[in-house]
């Protein structure tokens, strides 16, 4: 994970390239470090990309400069992702981490299966979304990752480790989900509590038989397409009052 590529997001308008230099100069050496524009008129467009020397000096900058000031106005500094992304191997995901645990430290625990990159996913704010993608050179590197970290516990909770599907696989056409297998005494409060965790539970559809009786499923509704993919990524296969749940995409449409 020897990132030197950091994105410095926030800019104000006028920042300029020397001024960008100079300020994330002040924990290392700076390469290059550019804010991007567009190409026709040249405007900012609010945020910047720069490459270190060295990758201790990229870590310092995302530790020791995120939300600190630059002209008046907080930034976001964060690794560049891109060249990342686009190296090949094969990725897993990792679910219900701690909520605290940072990509480096989630790195640690899988450096024996040789990651190439371990990426704790966040929202805009900057905190965790519950899991991780990470990326192995190989397929046996991979299943090897799989087959002893699933299941694991780590800083009190059982990681949740499978190989992550492509985007095809696992896209949802509604801001729904379908939650199946659920035990006879889980209720709609309960639903709402678990599906807080990863965004906003706007409606909650037990079905029930004429007695009351839960038929074992509901069909929950959250405030976006992101937080519906983001409940099926870490809420499958989460046991609840001793049923592992089945959390998937809802098939139908409205």
């Amino acid at each position: 994970m020897e990132n030197t590529d950091i994105y410095i997001g926030n800019l104000t308008w006028d920042t300029t390239d020397e001024e960008l230099l100079e300020f994330l100069g002040s924990v290392g050496e700076v390469l290059n470090a550019s804010v991007q524009r567009h190409a026709d008129s040249q405007r900012s467009k609010g945020w910047g990309l720069a490459t270190y020397a060295a990758p201790e000096g990229a870590a310092l900058a995302v530790s020791q400069l995120d939300q600190s000031e630059l002209k008046g106005r907080p930034v976001h500094v964060r690794f560049d992702r891109s060249k990342i992304e686009n190296v090949g191997g094969v990725n897993i995901f990792v679910g219900n981490i701690p909520w605290e645990i940072t990509s480096e430290q989630l790195y640690e625990s899988f450096f024996p299966f040789q990651p190439i990159d371990v990426h704790v996913k966040t929202n805009m704010a900057g905190r965790s979304r519950g899991f991780a993608i990470a990326k192995f050179p190989n397929q046996e590197l991979a299943d090897a990752a799989v087959a002893q970290m699933n299941g694991k516990e780590l800083q009190g909770r059982q990681l949740q480790v499978r190989e992550d599907k492509a985007p095809h696989e696992r896209a949802v056409v509604a801001p729904r989900v379908y939650v199946g297998k659920l035990s006879a005494a889980v209720a709609e409060e309960g639903l709402i509590n678990l599906f807080s965790e990863v965004g906003t539970v706007i409606e909650v559809r037990m079905a029930r038989y004429s007695s009351g009786q839960s038929k074992g499923w509901a069909i929950i509704t959250l405030s976006s397409l992101e937080e519906a993919q983001l409940a099926i990524e870490v809420l499958n296969g989460r046991e609840i009052d001793g049923q592992q749940i089945v959390v998937r995409g809802d098939r139908k449409r409205v």
